[in-house]
This record gives C-alpha cells, sequence and structure tokens, in this order.
C-alpha cells in the first residue's frame, strides 16, 4: 500500500515549478502561473484536468500505441495529423484570457521502501503476486486556448529523476517536456503565425543545462574509475596522434550536438577496426577507426557521436551501474530465499527469477539505446547536417552484415529481430525509426562527405589493412566497394588487391594480379602496390613479371623492413 507524504509532495511541487520557469526561460516563453480558484472555478479547473488526463490517456492507447491504434488515427498518423481536442470550452478557464496556450502537466511518483523490494522477491518466488517497486510517470500536453485543440503531447510510464531533489526535478521537466513545440509568441504579436503542432516522432534536442559535476558516491566514483582510465588512454598504442584528424572528428561532433555541448568533451581516436564509438560518464569520448572506415560522411559520424553523447548526457552509465546493482541485490536475495523454501517447487522458481532478472536489465539497456538514439537524431535535426544520413549509416550496416554472411555461406542474419541477451535494439528497428524521426524537409542539407573523404584520406589505407586482417573477406570487400563509390583509387585497388590475394584461392590470386595492375597504373610509384603484384604474379607461375615488379617495389622503398626477403625471393640462383 502506497502512503501520501505531503512534504515530498510540496517538495516536488516546488522543485517542479522551478525547473519548468528555468526551462521556459531558455525557450524564450513566458509562463503565466494559473491563478488560485474556488467555488465553480476551482470545480472548472478540476474537470479540465480530468478531461484532459482522459484524452491523453485516449491518445496514448489509440494512436501513439500501434497495438490498439483506431484506423481513424491510423490514418491520421501516417498523414502527419494530431487531430484532438478539449473543446472551445476551456476559454473559460481562470486566466486563459491572458494566455495563447495551457500547459499541463501531470506526474506521479511513489518510492518503495527495502522491505517492499523484499516483499517483491518473495512474491515472485512465492504466490506470484505482482509488486512494484515505484512507480514514476508522467505527461504534459499543450493546448490553444482559443480552440481547445490538443497541440501536443508528450508521455512517458517510466521516467527518471527523483522530485524530492531539484536536480531530480530539472531532469523530470526536461523528459516531460522533450520535442516541446516552441516559444508562446508574446501578447502584443498575437497575428503572428501560431506554432504548428509538433510532430511526436521529430525530436529536437532540449535547451542545454551546462556542464555538471558529479554527485553522490556512485557517480563519484564512476568519475575517478573514468579518469584513470582517461589517463591510461593517454598512452596507449592505439591512440592515433594525429592533430588534422581530431580537429575533424571534433568539429563532426561540435557541428552535431552544438558549441556548447562539445565544448568538455575529450575526443581519442583509435585504431580499432570495429564500428563502434563509446563515451565515459567524465566526458571522454572514444572513436573507433572502423566508424571512421564505415561512415560515408560527416553526418553518418555525427549520428554515432551524438548517439554516444545522448548516453553522456542522460546519464546513462550511472543509472546502467545502479540497474546492475539492483539486479544483483535481487538476485542475491532470491538465492537466500530460495535456500530458505521449503519445497522443490519454490526452489525452481528462483531460476525464473534470474531469467527475468537477466531480461530485464537487458531490455533496460536496450531502451537506453533506444533513448540515445532518439537523442542522437534530436541533435541532427537541430543542427546543418542531413538527419536522413543517420538511417543511411543503419542500412549500410545491414548490407555490410549481408555480404559478411554471403561470403561464408551462412545465412543472412535476422536484423529485424530482438534476442533476448541482446544489449542494443536490431539494426533493421533501429533504421527504420530513424528513417520516421529524421525531419522531411531536412533532405536537402549538406551531409559533409566530401570533407570526410578528405579527412580520411591520408589514413583509409592503413584502416582498410587494419580491416583486411579481421578475415572478414565479404564485410571487407562491401566497405573496399563502398570507398570506391566515389571513385577507384590506386589505395583502393591496392587493397583490394590484398583482400583477395590474403584469401589466396588460385582465382583470387589471377584477380589480386588485376587489381594491382590497375593501382600500378594509376600510381607507378606505390610501393605497397608494386609488392603485391610481384607476390601475386610469382605465386601465379608468371616468375620472370612477378620479380621484375619486386625489383620496382624494392628500388621505391629499398628500406623496406623485408627488403632482405623479398631481394632473397628474386636471386638468381648463381647470387643464392
Amino acid at each position: 500500500m502506497f502512503e501520501p507524504n505531503g512534504d515530498w509532495t510540496d517538495q516536488a511541487r516546488r522543485n517542479i515549478e522551478t525547473a519548468l520557469a528555468a526551462q521556459q526561460q531558455a525557450l524564450g516563453n513566458r509562463v503565466i502561473p494559473a491563478p488560485v480558484a474556488d467555488g465553480d472555478a476551482a470545480r472548472l479547473v478540476a474537470d479540465y484536468a480530468a478531461l484532459f488526463a482522459a484524452v491523453s490517456q485516449s491518445v496514448i492507447r489509440y494512436q501513439f500505441f500501434a497495438g490498439d491504434r483506431l484506423p481513424t488515427k491510423k490514418r491520421a498518423t501516417q498523414a502527419g495529423r494530431f487531430d484532438w481536442t478539449l473543446g472551445p470550452g476551456i476559454a473559460r478557464l481562470p486566466g486563459a484570457r491572458d494566455a495563447d496556450y495551457a500547459l499541463f502537466l501531470s506526474t506521479s511518483d511513489a518510492y518503495g521502501s527495502t522491505g517492499r523490494k523484499l516483499l517483491q522477491i518473495v512474491a515472485m518466488l512465492g504466490p506470484g503476486i505482482p509488486l512494484s517497486a515505484g512507480e514514476h510517470a508522467g505527461y504534459a500536453g499543450l493546448v490553444d486556448l482559443r480552440t481547445g485543440d490538443l497541440l501536443w503531447l508528450n508521455a512517458d510510464r517510466a521516467m527518471g529523476g527523483d522530485l524530492r531533489t531539484p536536480e531530480g526535478a530539472a531532469r523530470r521537466v526536461q523528459q516531460l517536456l522533450a520535442d516541446f513545440p516552441g516559444s508562446t509568441p508574446a501578447p502584443d504579436d498575437r497575428h503572428r503565425a501560431r506554432p504548428r503542432p509538433a510532430r511526436r516522432d521529430r525530436p529536437r534536442p532540449a535547451p542545454y543545462a551546462g556542464a555538471y559535476q558529479p554527485r553522490g558516491v556512485d557517480e563519484i566514483g564512476a568519475w575517478a574509475e573514468a579518469d584513470e582510465d582517461e589517463r591510461q588512454l593517454a598512452s596507449s598504442p592505439l591512440l592515433i596522434r594525429d592533430v588534422a584528424l581530431d580537429a575533424y572528428v571534433r568539429r563532426a561532433l561540435c557541428d552535431t550536438v552544438g558549441a556548447a555541448r562539445c565544448a568538455g568533451v575529450r575526443v581519442y581516436v583509435l585504431r580499432v577496426p570495429l564500428f563502434n564509438a563509446s563515451m565515459a560518464a567524465n566526458g571522454t569520448m572514444r572513436v573507433f577507426s572502423g566508424l571512421l572506415l564505415r561512415a560515408r560522411s560527416e553526418a553518418e559520424l555525427g549520428a554515432v557521436l551524438g548517439h554516444e553523447f545522448g548516453h553522456f548526457e542522460r546519464r546513462h552509465t550511472l543509472a546502467q551501474f545502479r540497474a546492475q546493482r539492483t539486479g544483483s541485490d535481487l538476485l542475491g536475495w532470491g538465492a537466500v530465499l530460495a535456500a530458505m523454501a521449503p519445497d522443490a517447487d519454490l526452489r525452481r522458481r528462483f531460476a525464473t527469477l534470474g531469467r527475468s532478472v537477466y531480461g530485464a536489465l537487458y531490455r533496460f539497456s536496450r531502451d537506453q539505446e533506444r533513448e540515445a538514439d532518439r537523442l542522437g537524431i534530436g541533435y541532427l535535426n537541430a543542427s546543418r547536417l542531413r538527419p536522413q544520413a543517420a538511417a543511411q549509416l543503419w542500412q549500410n550496416a545491414i548490407a555490410e552484415a549481408g555480404a559478411s554472411a554471403v561470403a561464408r555461406g551462412a545465412h543472412r542474419p535476422r536484423l529485424d529481430r530482438i534476442g533476448f541477451y541482446a544489449s542494443h535494439p536490431p539494426e533493421a528497428e533501429r533504421a527504420a525509426t530513424l528513417t520516421a524521426l529524421a525531419l522531411p524537409d531536412a533532405t536537402d542539407r549538406d551531409d559533409g562527405a566530401d570533407r570526410h573523404a578528405d579527412a580520411l584520406a591520408p589514413w583509409l589505407p592503413q584502416f582498410l589493412d587494419d580491416q583486411i586482417k579481421l578475415n572478414d573477406f565479404g564485410a571487407s570487400a562491401y566497405l573496399i566497394a563502398a570507398c570506391a563509390a566515389r571513385g577507384w583509387t590506386a589505395a583502393l585497388w591496392r587493397a583490394r588487391g590484398d583482400l583477395y590475394r590474403a584469401r589466396g584461392n588460385p582465382r583470387d590470386l589471377v584477380n589480386a594480379a588485376h587489381f594491382y595492375a590497375q593501382a600500378t597504373a594509376l600510381d607507378p610509384g606505390l610501393a605497397a602496390a608494386q609488392r603485391g603484384l610481384g607476390l601475386a604474379l610469382v605465386r601465379t607461375g608468371r616468375l620472370a613479371e612477378g620479380q621484375a615488379a619486386l625489383r620496382r617495389y624494392l628500388a621505391l622503398d629499398p628500406a623496406a623492413g623485408d627488403a632482405g626477403m623479398i631481394a632473397a625471393l628474386i636471386a638468381r640462383p648463381e647470387e643464392r
């Protein structure tokens, strides 16, 4: 049973009001507090608050939730319409004449005690009564006071932030007002166009609250570990020390999330041929060379960097740590209670509890990834870059995975299904979601493809070498072909030759020799291509031609590390 706590309620209300005022001031809106009402006016306010709650629940169920979506609302969603209203009678609300719009906020919080959490475990092991350790839900809506039309609604049944603290209330308001339509027109400017109804699926970033310092034992500890990791990272042999490349990656981040957000981020580019990036709790961002190789534009790179920054801004690392700690506590207490169980049936229920905990943790991780995707596309929507690039990046990843499977003779992976132990949503889901979330009128924006190619050019041969060494023929062939979409260069022909020569089938060696010949035709001074051509020709029986190519290689690079071995390979019998 939940017991009301008046002190907590008053404290939460004050914190919410303070956070709301600060947030709306940052948006440029002028907030007019609703006047205190009594008698009939108070009953009218209560009636419209109840009506708003009922309409909001209908919106959530019959338009936002696809499973119960009404046919008329399905067509409205497809057409981009948002047709819900509280009726024109809302203009009779106290204070309505002094404002253009009414902002309804509703948030409900309940906190579970340790005893309740233990009872929750007992219920799971015993009679199976579902109990929750706490509830944190809320929704917010913007209503036109002239017509009663509901212009915008945001709802979340699993919100974060402890309303009993100013910081938690600020986070809750940020979540409640995510994707807020925009500034309220000034009273003396009523003839301006009214703000268009905000599309719930077109996110934009919330106002930046500024850099913060860690609070609490958990977060201070996470920052301390991240600081130590950063000290080790600065001296890592994997770190690419290239001022120009670092500057480009940082510019891509700042162009995506904005100068204010990226000011405190330290970016480290690592020579790791995997499609990944990460961001630690203390503002350290790691960008893998495999991501730079796979991104085809600054916008695609920015989509991933914005995603990672979203994890950082929402403190997902801390939330994940706390979720894992809670899960381990549940498993520990469950084991104790199961050992005390009087029969085997109750002990078997512990296994079910374990699966439930692990499933919840992985689902929690997937939900964090979805939130970070939404934040990342929101940053791109508000930037000068083309947000459609975010979905294209995942479509390319799907194509790469398919090419890898075909080359290995395996079935194409089903990237539209969620595995039980999956920490991320499936790639197909992410591509479809990001396609829907990108601003449709931003398709003509710059995607920075030329800037990305120019920044990557000095490192492209090395990044391709690293990729080829992963021994994934299909993925490597796909990536080389993707790079060649802008035109084949000597470096790309040479990389293609290396890929085929590494696989080493007789037909591959013939193809490799052809690819190396294409590279040397474009750049006769490319020593690595002359070397590859010579080795491929020697292995296909064309000894004289191969030795000639190897001599050209030694002439171009006499100090090569394998110069002695190559010299012995091409030496005449009497010289050996």
